[in-house]
């Protein structure tokens, strides 16, 4: 079959049958063949996607009319591309194709709107290259009215069961639990419970503990609690901090470490806080990245050999290696993972912390967790779930800031954004009584801002040392919706590159000018650089430039540009890339249209990223579409996971 032909199959109907089984407004009586010259409106990824399945399901590819298999297969590819790790069938059932693939057109004689959903889910059944449930190994998967590709089928059945099987044992807490407890966050209160404390006691008792929390919640402050409460009964226990990426772990060893003053205020022994982890890895090095290959040397033969992994930034972590995380941990090791539910999800297919939180929301402690709780910390707390294994004891939602307080512009912007209130997101923009966020709009041409942009950059642009300069790069960051575009994070880092180099006299044209600052883009196992890395171009008067980063440590690491893998100018960010960073000072670029990719959780996480002053460009208009606009991601984990207990 030629390539650029339209793979049409046989149905076995009457044109009459056809219409009504494939959706409204389809014309039975066509019967040509499509144009190949419009079938370039289609996606061509997708259309080939969908070609191979309807040869693996043997059916005639010579028929007039995309199959139901052959739009199923077209949509769930396009799915993917969307980081989806599932199509839900019921959703698109009926409705029109180009609306709901965001295509700018179809190819004439294209059916207008999907299949209606009882024919469609008896097709898709029949169909050879589907299996329901994955009885064997197939493209496709159908389960209930979710459609997979079988490898996110098999990452979804396999995280759901290592979850369940955590649910099934529990640990028994130290005899001086409630005692230590007490120190560490002081008498329970009559009238509010201690979350944090809450937190504290549920990873006491559990192999596996999800604690979700917005920013200043303190979500650091209780690991380190945590592991002042573990290592002063087990002082020998092995203790891990991973994060996906290099930033994050390192922010994460920070915090941990300007945790110490306050453990010492508590009592904590000087000896047992020197037993805290002295480093934090990416969490493809803590499985053991192998170059060429999909899976890691650690896994279910193979375990992590740590009686504690705690994962921080969890919301940035797919299906996949999630899956693969819950594979490698051994049966008897404590699993913490630490996030904000609300954050954007993670880059690849899949949304595991948002789904596990919305999972136990619904439910709440088991009565025999909240009677273990009352005797651990001496409150109560209020949510009850209404089984006996209910996931939600092993979830733990943090919602009281202490960055952001009640006359916070950052933190009311940031929660009224979360909630999807768009008349107070908007009311806090223009209340009078604060300074700290603001909405200015788009200008026509980004030189016009040149001056005060590098005025922005003052602090980095003047530093004297390049561990100066790194560390001054959290005072101010450039962060952009998308990646692509006369706004993006692409245009606006040729622009500063162009502005600095002319205001210092430097060539552009020289890739590794002095001070440019890097962003590594793709894991570097020989050097120990990771995907979102940042370093510095330093480059003195007759000496060859050096690029400077910092470790988890502290210390600063230096190579030449030649040993640099991916990487890219951090003038400007995407906020997705932005993920693990804070900054005193954050400048947000919204599009100039609406867009279906920036959402609530876009702009939630990038004015989070902020930790002093927010300003948003763009209109409130498009700051409105994207309060309204959630990140959609179908998902069965929670069902799976369910059936799993079962």
């Amino acid at each position: 079959m030629p390539a650029e032909s339209l793979p049409l199959s046989q149905t076995g109907q009457t044109d009459a049958e056809a219409s009504v089984a494939l959706g409204p407004n389809l014309p039975a009586e066509s019967a040509r063949l499509l144009d190949p010259l419009n079938i370039l409106a289609l996606p061509s990824l997708s259309r080939h996607f969908a070609d191979l399945m309807l040869r693996c399901a043997g059916q005639d590819t010579d028929q007039p009319w995309p199959a139901p298999l052959w739009l199923a297969a077209f949509a769930l590819s396009e799915a993917s591309r969307r980081q989806q790790s599932c199509l839900d069938l019921e959703a698109l059932a009926g409705q029109p194709v180009a609306e709901q693939l965001a295509l700018d057109r179809l190819p004439p004689g294209f059916p207008t709107h999907f299949p209606l959903l009882t024919p469609w889910l008896a097709a898709l059944a029949a169909a050879p290259a589907v299996v329901t449930e994955g009885q064997s190994r197939t493209p496709l998967v159908l389960r209930g009215k979710l459609l997979y590709l079988y490898r996110y089928w098999h990452y979804e059945q396999q995280l759901a069961h290592n979850l369940a099987a955590r649910m099934n044992s529990s640990y028994t807490p130290p005899a001086d639990a409630a005692e230590q407890l007490a120190r560490l966050f002081g008498a329970a209160s009559q009238t509010a419970v201690d979350w944090q404390q809450v937190a504290v006691a549920s990873a006491l008792l559990n192999p596996l503990t999800l604690i979700s929390g917005g920013p200043g919640t303190g979500k650091t402050t209780t690991v380190a609690r945590l592991l002042a409460l573990l290592l002063s009964s087990q002082p020998e226990l092995r203790v891990v901090l991973t994060a996906p990426t290099g930033k994050a772990a390192a922010r994460m060893k920070q915090a941990l470490d300007k945790s110490r003053s306050d453990l010492l205020a508590r009592g904590v022994p000087a000896d047992l806080l020197a037993r805290f982890p002295k480093d934090a890895m990416t969490l493809h090095r803590l499985l053991g990245y192998q170059p060429g290959r999909i899976d890691f040397r650690h896994h279910q033969d193979k375990p992590l050999p740590w009686d504690v992994v705690i994962l921080d930034e969890a919301s940035m972590v797919d299906l996949a290696l999630m899956a693969k995380l819950l594979d490698a941990v051994a049966s008897d090791t404590r699993l913490i993972l630490l996030g904000d539910k609300d954050q954007l999800a993670s880059v690849e297919a899949g949304a595991v912390l948002g789904d596990l939180c919305r999972q136990a929301a619904a439910q709440g402690f088991t009565p025999a967790r909240r009677q273990l709780l009352l005797e651990l910390t001496g409150a109560e707390p209020t949510a009850l779930g209404l089984d006996d294994r209910a996931f939600s004891d092993a979830v733990i939602g943090l919602s009281h800031s202490h960055r952001f307080d009640a006359r916070s512009g950052i933190g009311r912007l940031a929660f009224a954004v979360r909630d999807g209130a768009q008349a107070e997101a908007l009311a806090v923009l223009d209340a009078a009584d604060q300074q700290e966020v603001s909405l200015r709009p788009l200008p026509a041409r980004w030189d016009a801002l040149q001056d005060e942009l590098l005025s922005a950059f003052a602090p980095y642009l003047h530093a004297g040392t390049p561990g100066d300069a790194l560390e001054r790069l959290e005072a101010f960051m450039l962060l952009t919706a998308l990646r692509r575009g006369p706004y993006g994070a692409e245009a606006l880092n040729r622009q500063l590159s162009q502005s600095w180099c002319q205001r210092a006299g430097l060539s552009p044209r020289q890739p590794f000018y002095h001070r440019r600052p890097i962003l590594i883009t793709a894991n570097d196992y020989t050097h120990q650089l990771y995907n979102g890395d940042i370093g510095v171009v330093w480059r003195l008067p007759g000496e060859a430039p050096r690029v400077h980063f910092r470790r988890a440590d502290g210390t600063i690491k230096s190579f030449s540009p030649a040993q640099l893998g991916a990487h890219e100018s951090a003038w400007a960010l995407t906020v997705h890339k932005s993920q693990g960073s804070e900054f005193d000072r954050v400048w947000l670029v919204l599009p100039p249209e609406v867009h279906p990719l920036v959402t609530r959780e876009l702009v939630y996480t990038g004015l989070t990223r902020a930790r002093q002053q927010a300003t948003l460009f763009g209109s409130q208009a498009v700051l409105s579409a994207a309060i309204e606009t959630r990140v959609q991601r179908p998902s069965g984990l929670a069902d799976a996971l369910a059936a799993a207990l079962s």
